[in-house]
């Protein structure tokens, strides 16, 4: 192969012309390099806006980057094509490039013409030899399996055609990639246990969520972590996790709080900083308080995305709704705008979101929100909206925090909307859900005629029993519900608010509708042959009724009804689990059906002394209860009635093999947020006490992927808005 000269190349490197010019040529392209290097490098430059800005962090790989270039404008694309075409990397470098401009426009590649040679040569290699070559063997599969990795989180249907070519590499080729890179080895490998459906692991997740801290400075009006939280990570539940955290595509610094309100945060921005990988990406949600006094550990970690909880556009209105003091609000913009001008000098790939939880007390400012997102020029803007309550919430006076409680709520939801639509910055929001009133209908009522004492955050903080008692915004219902403690039996809670309307599809074993029926403050612990009381009328064919224990999925009591029944049905609940109401197609011919429940009232006999409730989760008109309905999808499999409820096909969800969120107060694991909603799910737990690959591999993990691989999984494990 030709060599560069010394005097052609040599200036532009440190150290000038003593460089040893050759040496470099020999690593790049005689001694192995050019299989790993300068298709990762090649592929990575371009992906970066101003490569000046880049050199500062690149500075070993200087001579290499304009060693490539600097060959590919000495000997021309003829000779580049050859070494693209003929040479031994091409195998390794053709597929990375080819995956890279499939998700490219001719727009956005012309703005890399020093590299126009490169990417004909794999254009003209892949027209020449067909994509299927880049599948044929591991040199070829892993970078594409690479690529798609890291947009997995962009575009997970990228995943399928990686995943069914990973599952074909053979022990040896996993092995050799193990050799080479464990880092990569584990998300291949992940990919490959996935594929083949294997339920008990030899890999790690590939994102893994830590609760850094749920403590919080802050004290905002529309949440209860400052007030209830009070756990944090420890540095030897970390040392815990070393190694799931060695192998992690995206680590998360999050919580119910304030990451960077724990008091040893610096020591775990240290501890971490070692034991991540560099091609991971980190990210944190913060209330930005600390990021100027952090900003040295937050670069060393080199987190790529914030999301900053500002919720204000003002002084005055950040301290009322946030609590962090009259200089918080210019302290928390101080940082902001340190980490922008970090993003412009040094990080182009830097992402800083800044969010805002609309209510009543910050609508007015949504407008001028927008405005400062843009001024800042942060990544994106999220308007978020409050969540419906139908329970008892210990949080304060949250029945004040509806934006439409806000008198001239339309004027200012009509300007955010304009402002929203003029902003260069994209906004996330939705405008319309602002005008949701968040408190039921039932409770608002109850505001209404029992107004609540207001309570001031100080006074909450300083009285322990009061901030952990719903008393100061549900007085009266709480004392109602205090009166069933001296009966024997009593109503628990009712389904209200209209009626509840089901169809079922003309096919047998059609599922129709799946009614969570959730424990509320200990309801039926202790409590004896509770009872659920269903007001239904039966319209048209045939409907089946029944009530599921969650954890053996077995019904507890089951009711077939026919078309003229207008009546009170009676079914058993299971005493201390959670319970699904399941209504289905009861014809065996397969006709449709259609019924509607009018009401629904769960009975339980109780100790003397219990208090407690039950929540009905169901479609219904009403807010009381919080929704959840799956009308059967013809895609889901009914081989043989063996699947009568439309379960998750097999193999439909990745989250028990890829993610880990180490979540909640007491660092309960789930695969995903929504896993506690599937049936039979059992909650659990990591403290560091045992080896993290125990707990990932407990019988609850792998009772979930043996479902996944042979079925049935509940369908409520769709609810998940990613679909992995």
């Amino acid at each position: 192969m030709t060599m560069l000269s010394t005097t052609a190349i040599g200036a532009k490197f440190p150290g000038g012309a003593a460089m040893d010019v050759a040496r470099i040529q020999r690593q790049i392209f005689d001694d192995g390099y050019a299989d790993e290097f300068i298709p990762a490098v090649m592929h990575w430059l371009p992906m970066r806006p101003g490569r000046e800005r880049l050199l500062e962090h690149v500075a070993r790989f200087i001579p290499f980057l304009d060693a490539i270039q600097r060959y590919d404008r000495e000997f021309g694309d003829g000779e580049l094509k050859k070494e693209i075409l003929q040479g031994r990397f091409a195998g390794d470098f053709v597929p990375r490039v080819l995956h890279w401009l499939q998700h490219r426009s001719g727009d956005e590649l012309r703005k890399f013409p020093e590299f126009t040679d490169w990417f004909e040569a794999v254009r003209g290699y892949a027209k020449t030899f067909g994509e299927t070559r880049f599948l044929a063997r591991a040199a070829d599969v892993l970078p594409v399996a690479y690529l798609s990795v890291e947009n997995y989180r962009v575009n997970s249907d990228q995943m399928a055609p990686v995943e069914t070519a990973v599952s074909k590499l053979s022990d040896q080729e996993i092995s050799a990639l193990f050799d080479r890179d464990p880092w990569l080895w584990n998300l291949v490998m992940s990919m490959w246990e996935y594929a083949n459906g294997k339920t008990r692991l030899t890999t790690y997740p590939w994102n893994i969520s830590l609760p850094i801290a749920d403590i919080c400075n802050a004290r905002c009006i529309f949440c209860t972590s400052w007030l209830e939280g009070r756990e944090l990570i420890s540095l030897e539940q970390i040392d815990a996790l070393d190694e799931a955290i060695r192998h992690a595509l995206y680590l998360g610094l999050v919580g119910h709080g304030e990451p960077m309100a724990h008091p040893k945060f610096k020591e775990i921005a240290d501890k971490l900083s070692r034991l991540i990988d560099r091609r991971a990406t980190l990210y944190t949600i913060t209330n930005g308080y600390f990021l100027t006094s952090m900003f040295e550990q937050l670069e060393r970690l080199n987190i790529m995305s914030y999301s900053i909880s500002l919720n204000a556009a003002s002084a005055a209105v950040h301290e009322e709704v946030m609590g962090l003091g009259a200089n918080g609000f210019e302290q928390v913009l101080g940082g902001i705008r340190k980490l922008i001008a970090y993003r412009e000098t040094k990080n182009p790939d830097l992402r800083v979101y800044i969010t805002m939880v609309v209510t009543a007390q910050n609508v007015h400012e949504a407008a001028e929100f927008v405005r400062l997102g843009n001024e800042l020029g942060v990544t994106e803007i999220w308007l978020r909206s409050l969540l419906p309550q139908s329970s008892h919430v210990p949080g304060l006076n949250y029945h004040l925090l509806p934006p439409s409680a806000h008198p001239e709520f339309k004027t200012h939801q009509a300007a955010a909307i304009q402002a929203i639509a003029g902003s260069r910055v994209p906004v996330q929001a939705d405008p319309n859900a602002w005008a949701m009133d968040v408190i039921s209908p039932m409770l608002r009522e109850e505001v209404r005629r029992n107004p609540p004492a207001l309570i001031h955050r100080e006074d909450a903080l300083r009285d322990r029993k009061l901030r952990m008692q719903s008393a100061h915004l549900y007085k009266a219902e709480r004392t109602a519900l205090q009166g069933q403690r001296r009966n024997d039996a009593g109503t628990i809670v009712s389904m209200s608010g209209g009626e509840l309307h089901i169809a079922t599809p003309a096919a047998p074993y059609s599922f129709a509708a799946e009614i969570a029926i959730t424990r509320q403050l200990g309801a039926l612990e202790g409590a004896r042959s509770p009872s659920l009381n269903i007001d239904v009328k039966v319209n048209a064919g045939i409907v089946g009724i029944g009530v599921l224990d969650s954890q053996t999925h077995q019904f507890t009591d089951r009711k077939f009804i026919a078309a003229g029944f207008d009546g009170v049905l009676t079914l058993d609940l299971p005493s201390d689990v959670e319970a699904h109401l399941i209504v289905e197609n009861g014809d065996e011919k397969g006709g449709a059906s259609q019924a509607s429940i009018r009401s629904m009232t769960a009975v339980a006999q109780q100790p003397e002394g219990l208090l407690g409730g039950l929540r009905l989760r169901a479609p219904s008109q009403s807010i009381d209860l919080i929704s959840h309905l799956k009308i059967h999808n013809p895609a889901d499999p009914l081989d043989d009635g063996l699947n009568p409820l439309g379960r998750t096909p097999r193999l439909a969800c990745r989250a028990v093999y890829y993610n880990l969120y180490i979540n909640e107060m007491f660092f309960r694991v789930n695969p995903c947020c929504y896993m506690q909603n599937v049936p039979g799910y059992q909650e659990v737990r990591f403290d560091g006490s045992a080896k993290f690959m125990d707990v990932w591999n407990s019988p609850a993990f792998i009772d979930i992927r043996t479902k996944l691989r042979d079925g049935p999984l509940y369908a409520a494990c769709r609810r998940c808005p990613e679909k992995w």
